[in-house]
């Protein structure tokens, strides 16, 4: 690499943390305001837990977009794109649709909004896996990034696109519309696990 390379290597990561902290301070503050008065809403139709369970799965969502970069920063070393650079600010605005849309009979399009994150999610992992192996090649350890790895990924993306479909048909106050919001805070969780394995496995760290 030359000095310019060498210095974009060097200070990404920080840039990078320093303007997703910015969006997820503003995604979570955006939440605060207007987490209530989406309960309310969901109140109002007769559905206070499914309303409660998507607040949830919208803190969880921030959570999961924060523990993704920074173990990816953390972890590897890329030369970055332009792209790299865009879509943290496509997820942060993604998150702030995904508070606007806390209304029952927005709950489809909400479901819609969180398998696009997720999706750009699993892009971002794969993309920086495969520049930081251009960059490093040792750094994949003879690993390639198969289609199995994201499994936990592209199930949790189908699944959210079967939810808006179930949702849109059985309306935002059934049980399956419950149901499938606790499964979508469960697929958050799941991707949680899915990092901190990738977590130990590249530092070396105990299960």
């Amino acid at each position: 690499m030359d000095e310019k390379q060498q210095r974009a290597v060097e200070l990404f990561p920080s840039v990078l943390l320093s303007v997703l902290g910015v969006i997820q301070a503003l995604a979570f503050e955006l939440l605060w305001e207007e987490g209530l008065p989406g309960v309310a809403r969901w109140r109002d139709v007769g559905a206070t837990a499914t309303g409660v369970l998507q607040a949830v799965a919208v803190f969880q969502g921030g959570i999961v977009m924060w523990a993704l970069y920074a173990s990816l920063v953390l972890r590897l070393r890329w030369l970055p794109s332009v792209r790299d650079l865009v879509v943290p600010f496509v997820l942060g605005a993604l998150q702030f649709a995904l508070v606007e849309l806390m209304a029952p009979e927005q709950l489809p399009w909400w479901f819609a909004v969180l398998a696009l994150i997720f999706a750009l999610a699993m892009a971002t992992n794969y993309a920086a896996y495969v520049a930081a192996g251009r960059l490093d090649p040792a750094i994949l350890r003879g690993e390639s990034q198969v289609l199995s790895s994201y499994a936990p990924s592209l199930v949790t993306v189908v699944g959210l696109v079967a939810c808006a479909g179930l949702v849109a048909w059985t309306g935002p106050t059934s049980p399956a519309a419950a149901a499938a919001v606790l499964a979508a805070n469960a697929g958050l969780l799941v991707q949680l696990v899915v990092l901190r394995r990738y977590w130990n496995r590249d530092l070396h760290l105990g299960a």
